[in-house]
């Protein structure tokens, strides 16, 4: 891979190229005076309790018994 920017990707590069209407670009560079924060999405936030068990037991050398258990409950 060329460290000199020939291998970006055409549609990255339009969408780092695009501008704003007083000629700024909406992703700035290190080069301009300062960044901005620009928010693409909200945190998801988990609020519960979550639990989980499982057993296994050797009846015989040919048999054995397994079990599972999963319990969500959510707060709100």
């Amino acid at each position: 891979m060329a460290c000199d920017g020939s291998n970006i990707n055409p549609v990255a590069l339009n969408i780092l190229n695009i501008q704003l209407d007083d000629g700024r670009y909406f992703f700035p560079s290190s080069g301009t005076s300062g960044y901005r924060q620009t928010t693409f999405s909200s945190p998801a936030i988990y609020n519960g309790d979550q639990e989980v068990a499982n057993g296994d037991y050797v009846l015989n050398s040919k048999h054995t018994l397994s079990a599972a258990f999963s319990s969500r409950k959510i707060l709100r």
